[in-house]
């Protein structure tokens, strides 16, 4: 008669349907790694956002960019917020990591080709020395119209370039989060059917 309360109670023991699957180590691992990436990533951004706002602030006031730190220390928010929903298992998690990468790749781009087609590279220079063109030419030789249409193309590679690199990162961000969370809600739909 123990023996056979032993082999129902092992048997009971060893039913996959009736073990507790919520988040197993594999699927806590990436909910972790996730988090800590938005935590990091989105932190990052909003704190550097902020500094650049106050150097706007007190520099100029530039409010260009002023509304470009404010959008993309938003986007820095919702991330942070997307990685704890996240961890509690919130599905509005995903819309708010993805959403941020669009906020801050449409933020920067929106700014880097306003600057490439409206930039006034003179007044920049001017800005920092009213004689550091005239220096330039003087040092190498050159007409200062050159000067000007060297540094014009130059800011604008720079900011094309950065585009560019927006676009990979914020775009690999994106999909990165995608497939996590669809890997993550997923295996939790998988585990409540299991326990019904």
């Amino acid at each position: 008669m123990r023996s056979i309360n032993n082999q129902g109670a092992t048997h009971r023991k060893m039913d996959p349907l009736r073990q507790p699957t919520l988040n197993p180590p594999s699927v806590e691992k990436q909910i972790g790694r996730t988090c800590w990436i938005a935590y990091l990533n989105g932190g990052s951004i909003a704190g550097f956002a902020l500094f650049c706002m106050f150097l706007s602030l007190l520099l100029g006031p530039d409010w260009l960019g002023v509304c470009v730190c404010l959008c993309l220390t938003a986007s820095g928010i919702m991330e942070v917020q997307g990685g704890r929903l996240l961890r509690a298992g919130h599905p509005n998690s995903r819309r708010l990591l993805k959403g941020s990468q669009l906020v801050c790749f449409f933020t920067l781009a929106g700014y880097c080709i306003y600057q490439i087609r409206y930039h006034d590279i003179v007044a920049s220079l001017n800005a920092v020395s009213p004689e550091f063109l005239d220096l330039l030419a003087e040092l190498y030789q050159l007409p200062r119209d050159a000067l000007i249409t060297f540094f014009t193309k130059v800011l604008k590679f720079a900011y094309a370039i950065v585009v560019l690199v927006s676009c990979c990162y914020q775009g690999g961000l994106w999909l990165y989060y995608d497939l996590k969370c669809k890997k993550i809600f997923a295996h939790a739909d998988q585990s409540q059917m299991a326990q019904g």
